[in-house]
């Protein structure tokens, strides 16, 4: 992941297979562990002020991911 273009296509390409997996699985382990991979592959990636969709994303997939871990205890 060089350039910030590429970046990006990596990390919607992970955001649409992530939708693909809870389409078909439901909210299950393996949705838990895509929103995990997001989260430590993508971490620190993108401004809020440069890239706020992204930005935005990602504290969904953080905040999503930290919700199902809760729910599962």
């Amino acid at each position: 992941m060089n350039s910030p273009v590429g970046s990006q296509a990596v990390f919607w390409d992970r955001l649409l297979s992530l939708a693909d997996t809870i389409e078909s699985r439901g909210l299950c382990a393996e949705t838990v562990n895509h929103l995990l991979a997001i989260e430590v592959g993508f971490a620190g990636s993108f401004e809020p002020t440069e890239e706020y969709p992204e930005y935005a994303a990602m504290r969904l997939c953080m905040a999503l991911q930290r919700h199902l871990e809760k729910s599962a205890d």
